[in-house]
């Protein structure tokens, strides 16, 4: 394993490639086994199913979910700190963004989407699933906004800054399918001291469903 250290802001590059040399075997296993809940994930809303294999099921995955539980618990504020200094491991960089609930492939509640970075405009794609349904048919707005969340902050790192949301403002032009290709595009407008305005919008079939503002504030 190599022996670099990486930082906050090397995060988002590192996680969201699907297959990256160095990528430590545990988190190849964490990445299937989220792949597999969310298949159940996305299979639950419509799955027509008797009540007898429904109970059934349900005290297999709960057999699941104790055997899990038994495990320890690792130390994310550590490794956070770890981050934070420069001083963090391959490893540290996996455990602490491929969680998160919208960029980690580690965790099946993350709506994937595949980056591509032009310059300091970001684009993302992805298709989403039943699972993230709203109206039916079409994706959930709230997932939408996330989403946004996401891809927004992902191109405020693009320009060498790393921060939180300090606002997001997403409007709703239509309604956005699911099980569709859909393309996020981003860049950060201006940067004024801690504070970056970034603009995005989310189409499908080269119209544009939603757009987005957010105010990033950089990190100290």
């Amino acid at each position: 394993m190599a022996k670099n250290k990486y930082t906050l802001i090397d995060g988002f590059g590192i996680v969201e490639r699907e297959i990256m040399r160095g990528m430590p075997a545990k988190v190849k296993g964490f990445r299937r086994l989220s792949k597999n809940i969310k298949s159940i994930l996305h299979l639950l809303p419509r799955v027509d199913i008797s009540e007898a294999e429904l109970s059934d099921i349900a005290d297999q995955v709960g057999a699941i979910a104790s055997r899990i539980e038994k495990y320890p618990q690792r130390d994310m504020s550590s490794i956070r700190r770890r981050c934070s200094v420069g001083q963090a491991s391959l490893e540290d960089i996996y455990d602490l963004f491929d969680s998160d609930p919208l960029v980690g492939r580690s965790n099946p509640m993350c709506p994937e989407l595949e980056y591509r970075v032009v310059g300091e405009t970001v684009y993302a794609t992805g298709n989403l699933g039943v699972g993230y349904q709203g109206p039916p048919d079409h994706i959930h707005g709230g997932v939408i906004a996330s989403m946004f969340d996401a891809v927004l902050s992902r191109a405020e790192q693009v320009t060498g800054s790393l921060g939180f949301t300090g606002k997001l403002s997403v409007r709703y032009l239509k309604p956005t399918p699911l099980l569709t290709d859909i393309h996020f595009e981003a860049k950060a407008e201006r940067k004024s001291g801690r504070r970056t305005v970034v603009k995005g919008t989310l189409s499908v079939d080269g119209e544009v469903t939603a757009e987005a503002s957010s105010l990033m504030i950089t990190l100290k």
